[in-house]
């Protein structure tokens, strides 16, 4: 990870919604991810991309430096 801070702030999005919105077609666009009893929460990289993939209500954040810390050192990983 050795871009400016701004970028990524660009590059990466907080997505959450359903268990459904992981899976096989979406794998390769999370960097993390965490469960919980309602669902997931995950750090994903070329949300344009993902939008056109996913299927279902989901929710788009920008992270915060912590968040992106977060799913590079302790979420689960799938980069």
């Amino acid at each position: 990870m050795s871009c400016e801070k701004d970028e990524l702030f660009e590059r990466y999005v907080l997505v959450k919604g359903p268990k459904e919105i992981f899976n096989p077609q979406t794998k390769e666009y999370f960097v993390g991810i965490k469960e919980h009893r309602f669902g997931v929460e995950g750090l994903i990289k070329n949300v344009e991309d993902f939008k056109k993939v996913i299927r279902g209500k989901v929710v788009f954040e920008r992270p915060n430096l912590e968040d992106i810390m977060f799913y590079f050192t302790r979420g689960k990983r799938y980069v």
